[in-house]
């Protein structure tokens, strides 16, 4: 019987990297390549959906000099709208390897043997997608150790945890099985990949890596992530964050079409114990007891005007981490003030069709519960008294959107002071609802 090791020999992993204006980025990542890969053959494809012509004839001319150097390398130069999984599936096309390899242009490979290892998980005939532990360029804050999918959706916990630190069930330890993995640095057979349906056209940008995870698993496959070596990921320089109303809607609308194409996955992580948190969005792995005092907070509103001679102010740090019509989930923090001395009063403002707020209707407002974030307390060391900063409230709403904001007060100096949120809560029509 020839071992997993002899079968890889002569398995060539095809490197797809989508990349689009990041020259240096992307040459840092091909370099990093040949500086972990061993033994390994592989060859690389570069998706660009539409660099400027001064970076096309960048990454030309230091393609080129790899392809001298002995590394195959095909650009293929496709200008579209970021569509990552469109692209990815384009160099799963023309890949000529038994292995894919999908790598994000900001991640750089450090450990050598990391092309090996996860080519001998990746072949081995119940493992589907193979992912690694990612780190941020410090070298010490987690980006990715395994996706988890919770109720509220799928998420990366650890994410800015140092992994100087063993976590929970060593879960930043060895080698796990996990629902996802993410599709920053993914590694599947070809086969399998095409088994599974490849990144779904319907999911461009967000949780593509996820549903491709999904199918694995939903055909028998375990998806795996390797924690024992690990890369660094530049987060985000290929696209941005998704702060803005325009890209939270869309990845919120991206999550739904998500469980729409998987709906037995909706909630439902085999490889995330129950016993442990599954409510709020903390970045810690920690026993549900330790928050087991939270419940959610069935909340009357409060019909009226919004209130006055409040100042908005990017100080109140609002953050709304999930709002559907059974739970409004997040934590509002004043920084730089003891929190311990504020009141707090959640808005919601109706949104008429054009997606604006509608000044002749009402304005819900409701007082939330504190609710115990543990989470809050380790990664603000700097603040004071956010430990009961949370919220977790079950809404009573007409049907309708909603733009979602939080009034604080002062009760010893009297400051007043307003934010809002880009997350949108909308309230399907049900009966019985007010």
């Amino acid at each position: 019987m020839t071992s997993v090791s002899e079968r890889r020999a002569d398995k060539l992993i095809s490197v797809v990297i989508p990349s689009k204006d990041h020259p240096e980025l992307l040459e840092k990542c091909i370099r990093s390549l040949g500086k972990v890969a061993s033994d390994a053959k592989y060859e690389i494809l570069v998706i660009d959906n539409g660099s400027t012509p001064e970076n096309r004839g960048a990454c030309e001319q230091f393609l080129g000099a790899f392809d001298k150097e002995g590394v195959k390398v095909r650009y293929f130069y496709r200008p579209m709208e970021f569509d990552f999984a469109a692209m990815c599936n384009l160099g799963a096309e023309y890949a000529e390897g038994k292995l894919l390899l999908f790598l994000n242009d900001d991640v750089e490979m450090v450990c050598p043997g990391t092309l090996e290892n996860m080519a001998d998980k990746a072949l081995k005939e119940y493992v589907g997608a193979v992912g690694l532990k990612l780190l941020y360029p410090d070298g010490e804050r987690i980006q990715h150790a395994g996706i988890t999918n919770l109720p509220m959706g799928p998420v990366h916990k650890l994410q800015f945890m140092s992994d100087k630190e063993t976590h929970i069930y060593h879960t930043n330890r060895g080698c796990r099985n996990v629902i996802a993995v993410t599709g920053a640095c993914l590694m599947v057979e070809k086969e399998k990949f095409q088994e599974a349906g490849g990144f779904p056209g319907k999911l461009p940008v967000a949780f593509n890596d996820v549903a491709l995870c999904f199918g694995l698993y939903e055909a028998g496959y375990y998806n795996v992530v390797i924690n024992e070596l690990y890369a660094y990921h530049h987060e985000s320089l290929s696209r941005g964050d998704d702060e803005s109303e325009e890209k939270m809607s869309r990845l919120l609308g991206e999550k739904d079409t998500l469980y729409s194409l998987f709906p037995a996955m909706k909630g439902r992580d085999p490889y995330y114990n129950v016993n442990l948190d599954r409510v709020f969005l903390d970045t810690r792995i920690r026993c549900g007891y330790e928050t087991a005092g939270n419940s959610p907070q069935t909340m009357e509103v409060t019909i009226g005007k919004a209130p006055e001679g409040y100042r908005q102010d990017a100080c109140l740090l609002l953050r709304v981490e999930d709002c559907n019509e059974e739970r409004i989930t997040g934590y509002s923090v004043v920084l730089g003030d003891d929190n311990s001395c504020y009141e707090r009063e959640m808005l919601l403002y109706p949104i008429s069709e054009e997606g604006k707020d509608s000044a002749d209707e009402p304005v819900y407002r409701m007082i939330p519960e504190g609710q115990y974030r543990p989470d809050l307390e380790e990664n603000m060391p700097d603040q004071t008294n956010v430990g009961l900063c949370g919220f977790w409230i079950k809404p009573l709403l007409p049907a309708g959107s909603y733009r979602i904001g939080m009034a604080v007060r002062n009760r010893v100096t009297g400051t007043k002071l307003i934010n809002y949120s880009n997350r949108i809560l909308r309230m399907p029509e049900t009966e019985g609802r007010m």
